[in-house]
């Protein structure tokens, strides 16, 4: 499965993730089994689609990328921040 995907709209999952916020995604773009999605928290989301290689950077059709659609939220850019140095590594 490509975590790179678009849409129609140039979203990937990670664009639709960090939008919506819900962990139903996790479940249905992930193919998840059903109970992981209970208490699953939002950085565990979107830990899940960078440890699968997401990439953050990746602009949508309004060139909007959910690394800028996370400006302000610290824990999730630390997030993407800590994935990215890995795979330079």
């Amino acid at each position: 499965m490509d975590v790179n995907a678009r849409n129609n709209s140039g979203e990937t999952a990670l664009h639709i993730a960090v939008i919506e916020r819900k962990a139903e995604f996790v479940d249905e773009l992930l193919r998840l089994i059903f109970f992981l999605k209970i208490n699953i928290s939002f950085p565990f989301i979107v830990s899940s689609f960078s440890s699968a290689g997401a990439d953050p950077t990746i602009e949508d059709d309004e060139k909007m990328s959910p690394l800028k659609l996370s400006k302000g939220n610290q824990e999730i850019i630390e997030i993407f921040t800590s994935f990215a140095e890995k795979r330079t590594k």
